[in-house]
């Protein structure tokens, strides 16, 4: 699965790179006898890359190393601890001039951009 035009992984190397991992680390999906196990494991997976398992160049997981630079960013600002952090986020798809697509992560009530990717 790809957002990309076929054959050019250089649109988003970091998007290609964690999908060709976890297809590697996931296993054959035809392994599965329901949909309800498919999505069970999906989603224990996706727990795991997100939570637990170590980015070698974090050198922590990146919901810790997330949690960290949030907090970081929280006391460079005002001196403070940071506030709790939001619990839901809003995915944007942007597309660039090449064709190639990528999903933007935005904060809770972020304003919703709706130029694509390399306007501005």
């Amino acid at each position: 699965i790809s957002m990309n035009p076929k054959g050019s992984p250089w649109c988003n190397g970091s998007q290609e790179s964690f999908f060709g991992r976890f297809k590697v680390e996931f296993g054959d999906f035809g392994r599965f006898d329901t949909y309800a196990n498919l999505l069970e494991e999906l989603y224990s997976q996706l727990h795991y890359f997100t939570y637990v398992r170590i980015k070698t160049r974090l050198k922590m997981a990146p919901a810790e190393f997330r949690e960290k630079w949030e907090e970081r960013q929280q006391k460079l600002s005002t001196g403070c601890k940071s506030p709790p952090r939001p619990l839901y986020h809003t995915f944007v798809a942007k597309v660039d001039r090449a064709g190639c697509a990528a999903l933007e992560l935005l904060p809770c009530g972020a304003p919703l951009r709706t130029a694509s990717a390399d306007s501005g």
